[in-house]
C-alpha cells in the first residue's frame, strides 16, 4: 500500500511535494537564516508553511517579505499566542503535500536535506525518516553531533526521543496527518505516535541539520524533560508504573549517550 501511494504521487507530480512546517514566536534574530535554508534545498518541490504566534518582535514582518519573494512560502499569523503545538496545526491543516517536514525558525537545514531523504524513503519504502544532525549555539558554533540509531521501531523509540524534530519527515499520504497535543515533548508525542502505525523509522545515516541551543538553558531544561517524560508515559500512554520507571532508566541512559563530540 505504502509503495502504491508513493508511486501513485511520483507518476502524477514527478517529485511528491513536501510541506514544511515552521512555528515562530519573537524569531527575527534567526528567522531569515532558517528560511533560506528551505529556499537553498536541492529538491525544490516543497511549500513552506511559517505561523507567527503573536509575536512582539519583526518576525511577521520578516515573514511576510520573504513570502512576497517566493510564490512557495505561506505566512500564518495567530491573534494571540497560542504555543507551539497549536501554531504548527494550523500550518498542518493547510498543508497539501505528500510528505511533511518540520523546521523552527531559529534552526537550519543543510542544503541536500530534503532531497536524500525523499529518495531514500523511496528507494526503502518507509513513511518515517529521520537523519543525524548538529547542535550550534546562538552564533553558530558546533557544539557536538547527535547520531541517533541508523532504525528504530516503536519498542526502541519508547526508550529515547531519538527523532529530532528538525530532522523528521514522514508520509502523510500512507499515515495521514499527525497533529500536535498541548503536552510537554509534543514532538516526541507526535514521532511515538506515527511510529506506532508503521513501527518502522529509519536514519539516512547523514548529518542533514543544524539545532541551535541557547546559553542557560541546558540544565534547566533536562530536569523538565524528565517530568516530560514521565507524564508521556504514564498519562499520554497509559503506561503502567513499573514499567514506565524502566523505560525512565532506560531515557536516563540513552541521554547520557546521545551526544557525542565533533
Amino acid at each position: 500500500m505504502l509503495r502504491d501511494n508513493l508511486n501513485d504521487s511520483i507518476h502524477s507530480t514527478d517529485k511528491p511535494k513536501v510541506s514544511i512546517v515552521m512555528p515562530a514566536f519573537n524569531a527575527a534574530r534567526y528567522i531569515e537564516q532558517a528560511v533560506a535554508s528551505v529556499i537553498e534545498q536541492t529538491y525544490q518541490n516543497w511549500e513552506l508553511l511559517i505561523v507567527d504566534d503573536a509575536s512582539n518582535d519583526r518576525t511577521l514582518e520578516i515573514a511576510r517579505a520573504l513570502a512576497t519573494g517566493d510564490a512557495r512560502i505561506r505566512v500564518f499569523a495567530n491573534d494571540h499566542n497560542l504555543g507551539v503545538a497549536e501554531s504548527r496545526n494550523l500550518a498542518l491543516r493547510e498543508a497539501n503535500g505528500c510528505y511533511i517536514a518540520f523546521l523552527d525558525s531559529d534552526d537550519l537545514w543543510l542544503p541536500e536535506k530534503l532531497s536524500k531523504q525523499v529518495e531514500f524513503m523511496a528507494r526503502h519504502d518507509i513513511a518515517v525518516c529521520y537523519a543525524n544532525y548538529r547542535r550550534i549555539d546562538e552564533h553558530g558554533n558546533s557544539l557536538g553531533a547527535v547520531v541517533p540509531p541508523t532504525r528504530i521501531d516503536y519498542e526502541l523509540l519508547l526508550k529515547s526521543n531519538f527523532i529530532g524534530n528538525l530532522t523528521g519527515i514522514y508520509n502523510a499520504g500512507a499515515l495521514g496527518k499527525q497533529y500536535f497535543s498541548k503536552f510537554g515533548h509534543e514532538d516526541y508525542v507526535a514521532w511515538l505516535d506515527l511510529v506506532r502505525k508503521t513501527n518502522l523509522a529509519c536514519s539516512v545515516g547523514e548529518e542533514l541539520a543544524l539545532y541551535r541551543v541557547y546559553g542557560g538553558s541546558i540544565s534547566g531544561n533536562k530536569l523538565k524533560a524528565a517530568r516530560w517524560q514521565w507524564k508521556i508515559y504514564r498519562n499520554h500512554l497509559s503506561l503502567g508504573i513499573v514499567r514506565s520507571f524502566r523505560l525512565m532508566l532506560s531515557y536516563f541512559y540513552y541521554a547520557l549517550r546521545k551526544r557525542v563530540p565533533g
